[in-house]
């Protein structure tokens, strides 16, 4: 089963970004669990468009959300609070949402550890080479589940499993 990627921004794909795109491998099982799980398109509110604020639409409540923020300071904490705004509002809708894994910021407490649905967490072993770029970033990543249960995390293999997954909370 083949998955649509669209996003806000007049159809146009997450394959890259300010920041670079997803890995294509990540990228590849990502969709792959949303295809096991019976959904045909994954929303992006973030194509690279400095002109497209994804943050000021109203996301698509029929669909899972994919989210690889840009990484400027200041952006990805709107985005956090954002993405657990969204999942809080529709928790059967899942979204997914790719960051540096800055554990220490006030945003990953305030809008990460202290979301009050379902969420699954999974720091990747090394540095992710986004699509883009020559070299690994220079930060460590995180995957993050909103509305994600160990159910589905398992179809996210080799990416999570149960024993990958830092925190699910239901």
């Amino acid at each position: 089963m083949s998955v649509k990627r669209t996003s806000g921004y007049h159809g146009r794909s997450f394959a890259s970004h300010e920041h670079g795109g997803t890995p294509e491998d990540l990228m590849s099982t990502i969709t792959e669990m949303i295809a096991k799980r019976g959904w045909l398109d994954v929303f992006d509110p973030c194509p690279n468009d400095p002109d497209f604020d994804g943050l000021a639409l109203t996301w698509p409540d029929d669909r899972p959300i994919y989210v690889n923020p840009p990484y400027t300071r200041g952006k990805i904490a709107k985005w956090c609070e954002k993405c657990s705004e969204e999942a809080t509002s529709h928790p059967d809708r899942p979204i997914v949402m790719l960051i540096p894994a800055y554990v220490d910021t006030r945003y990953f407490h305030d809008h990460v550890f202290q979301h009050q649905g379902e969420i699954s967490i999974h720091f990747f072993k090394g540095r992710l080479k986004f699509v883009g770029y020559e070299r690994s970033a220079s930060f460590p990543s995180v995957l993050i589940g909103f509305n994600i249960n160990v159910g589905m995390i398992e179809t996210f293999d080799p990416v999570w499993s149960r024993e990958k997954a830092i925190r699910s909370q239901s």
